[in-house]
């Protein structure tokens, strides 16, 4: 949680760290890489995670596997390992937790593109259960808007029935009514024509 004491303890520390040697190095991946370190180091020191119990969490997904999750779990624990580093070598840790977590990242995606792609083909004759898997892809929740209450020739209706006995009605004959709207007038194609035209050929 952060409140005012915590930010202005936060800020305290980032006074106290020495980024002398961060800012000596010549290699911009490196030195960036140094900074977010020591930044997240001191950043989670002042604003520790709270424990919330949750029993649905990301590894319940159907796409990761009990070997992702071990991985899951490595990762973490490199990391942890990483913010209780004392030493100097807690550049090396890191470069090898980001190589990590970007090795496990790829094999998730890999994972979740492999499993909705089996969905799609075990449902590919069933058009309702692909159009399910796709809205679950890009995360659309399926929505039916309820019309409650209708204005019914000046009168309030709420009958699920008649309600849609009426939109029945007026979508099937708006087709006619604006064809029947529509002013056809006396005038011929050739009465819009501002001068008559010559063919060379007649």
């Amino acid at each position: 949680m952060i409140t005012e004491e915590s930010l202005l303890n936060f800020k305290q520390q980032l006074t106290l760290i020495d980024w002398c040697p961060t800012f000596e190095n010549s290699d911009v991946n490196m030195l960036y890489d140094d900074f977010l370190c020591k930044f997240t180091h001191c950043y989670n020191r002042c604003f520790p995670l709270k424990r919330v119990s949750n029993k649905s969490n990301r590894t319940d997904l159907p796409w990761i596997t009990l070997a992702l999750k071990k991985s899951i779990k490595n990762k973490n624990l490199m990391y942890k390992k990483i913010l209780r580093e004392k030493n100097g070598n807690k550049m090396m840790q890191y470069n090898k937790y980001k190589a990590y977590r970007n090795k496990l990242t790829a094999l998730l995606r890999a994972a979740e593109k492999g499993y909705y792609a089996n969905k799609l083909h075990q449902h590919g004759g069933n058009m309702r259960k692909v159009w399910q898997t796709i809205n679950k892809i890009i995360g659309k929740s399926a929505y039916s808007p309820k019309i409650a209450e209708i204005d019914l020739n000046g009168h309030k209706c709420n009958d699920p029935k008649a309600i849609a006995d009426s939109f029945n009605h007026y979508f099937s004959n708006l087709g006619p009514s604006l064809a029947r709207a529509i002013n056809r007038g006396n005038m011929r194609p050739k009465d819009y024509l501002q001068t008559e035209s010559h063919s060379p050929f007649s």
